[in-house]
């Protein structure tokens, strides 16, 4: 029927957005609800903010989206998914699987899971992608492209 924001008040809850769905709603007509809370959007930018500090320090996946890719399957956040190969051995086809990257999309992953994400993900880049930086240094990289004083 439609998405709305609540926000929660003393009184209870007010809406934060507008929907024409609720309008179609009569006065003392009961609805049910799924309550979830959104995203952090910080946490998201910062999940960018760290993809765009590394991808110039590396030169091994020529665009962001390959360097994320890379990085979520290799902290483990990914699923088999079936293709087909060319075996080199025989010349057929057969088919086989792959490890895809999982979505981080809000619907998909709540900021729980994305906060140890996150932290999966510096990690292993400090350890396979950029072994010679430390932590502190790529998290003030991460800082300064949030706050818009250096570009990527």
């Amino acid at each position: 029927m439609a998405n709305v924001l609540l926000k929660r008040t003393m009184a209870g809850f007010e809406m934060a957005s507008d929907s024409e769905g609720i309008k179609s709603i009569k006065l003392g007509e009961v609805v049910k609800a799924n309550i979830v809370k959104p995203r952090n959007l910080k946490l998201l930018r910062k999940y960018w903010a760290l993809i765009s500090a590394v991808f110039p320090h590396q030169e091994t996946y020529a665009t962001t989206d390959g360097l994320e890719e890379r990085i979520l399957v290799g902290v483990g956040y990914c699923e088999d998914v079936p293709c087909l190969i060319k075996n080199p051995a025989t010349g057929k086809v057969e088919k086989a699987t792959r490890l895809k990257a999982k979505s981080i999309s809000f619907a998909k992953c709540e900021d729980e899971t994305f906060n140890q994400i996150y932290e999966a993900m510096v990690a292993f880049i400090l350890l396979k992608i950029l072994p010679n930086v430390d932590r502190a240094e790529l998290e003030a990289q991460v800082l300064d492209i949030l706050k818009g004083s250096k570009a990527a």
